[in-house]
């Protein structure tokens, strides 16, 4: 009897932390979820700085247009339209 492969894949878990428990160990994993924690705190709270400052419609596309450089802003816009489409189509 043949099994298709796709059964037998094994259960994990949704965040993909199996690996990287059992290379780097809960301290790792610890160390590893506060860094990226923090660097995602530093962002959200920027954004939110640049935003209370000067207020400007149009989200983070408009503020990449307004602090950094156009080509920026528009390279930050075709990514997420990508993205998106990628997300909600899944072609493939």
């Amino acid at each position: 009897m043949i099994i298709d492969s796709a059964y037998r894949k094994q259960p994990t878990d949704s965040l993909g932390t199996g690996n990287a428990l059992a290379n780097g160990g809960p301290l790792g994993l610890f160390m590893g979820y506060a860094l990226m924690g923090s660097i995602c705190y530093s962002v959200m709270i920027s954004l939110g700085e640049m935003i209370a400052y000067l207020p400007i419609a149009g989200g983070h596309i408009a503020l990449a247009a307004r602090f950094v450089d156009p080509a920026l802003s528009f390279a930050i816009g075709w990514n997420y339209v990508v993205s998106q489409y990628h997300l909600v189509l899944k072609p493939g």
